[in-house]
């Protein structure tokens, strides 16, 4: 008996286990652009790595996490977390930030007739991951903070797209020397279509590793156990 239950736990397991891997390859498509980055450095990524297919992009959506230490490095300039250039490479197509002495997240693009516009998202927290989605869609953004909508973004006018020769850069100095912030930024993806909500609660929900075997387990402890008659009398956990 005690051998059928073993067997078909392990069954279940397994088969557990298979979906889970599927689901990882299918929510993660392709790999992460950035490892672990220091959010007071700028690092600066070509179209030809997050586009290499050189597509026209209209519509795309990327995912970032990142964590603030302290607010007060920087704290009255702009610090930025992601940045992206117009086509011609004179004006910044979209930037998410944090405006100089809040701790609001604001999210800003160029459109082709009244120049720029934006919309925030509140009270950012510090001293934690936070993982931020934006998908572009026509004119419209939407924004997601850990897995959830936290505003949609219109502009009226057309939106300045992202191109083949578009340039990424996370925590950017160039726009001021005071630009970074006291904190990290890792596993940037970029995605050369619109986001759906479900795509972003999957990232979201693998959490900041993104690592599958993290996530599946990280749901399983380990526990020694010291018996007298079948009735555990001491026991220690492991993990």
């Amino acid at each position: 008996m005690l051998q059928e239950i073993i067997i078909g736990v392990t069954i279940i397991l397994v088969i557990y286990f298979v979906y889970m891997l599927l689901n990882y390859f299918k929510v993660f498509e392709g790999s992460s652009l950035t490892g672990l980055l220091e959010a007071d450095q700028s690092t600066s990524i070509s179209g030809s790595l997050y586009n290499p297919n050189n597509l026209d992009i209209n519509n795309y959506g990327f995912i970032i996490w990142f964590y603030v230490n302290d607010w007060g490095k920087n704290y009255t300039s702009d610090r930025y977390i992601i940045s992206m250039t117009s086509e011609d490479g004179t004006s910044q197509s979209i930037g998410a930030y944090f405006p100089g002495s809040t701790n609001d997240l604001r999210i800003q693009w160029n459109d082709k007739s009244s120049g720029t516009t934006h919309c925030e998202i509140d009270n950012i927290p510090s001293q934690k991951w936070v993982c931020l989605g934006i998908s572009k869609y026509n004119n419209t953004f939407d924004v997601y903070i850990d897995g959830k909508l936290a505003n949609t973004c219109s502009s009226t006018n057309t939106v300045v797209n992202s191109g083949s020769q578009n340039e990424i850069t996370l925590h950017d100095n160039s726009i001021s020397s005071e630009s970074g912030f006291d904190g990290y930024t890792k596993n940037f993806r970029f995605y050369t279509k619109e986001l759906d909500p479900s795509k972003v609660y999957d990232v979201y929900k693998y959490g900041s590793s993104g690592n599958i075997f993290d996530n599946i387990l990280g749901n399983y402890k380990m526990r020694m156990s010291l018996l007298k008659n079948d009735e555990e009398i001491a026991g220690v956990g492991l993990g």
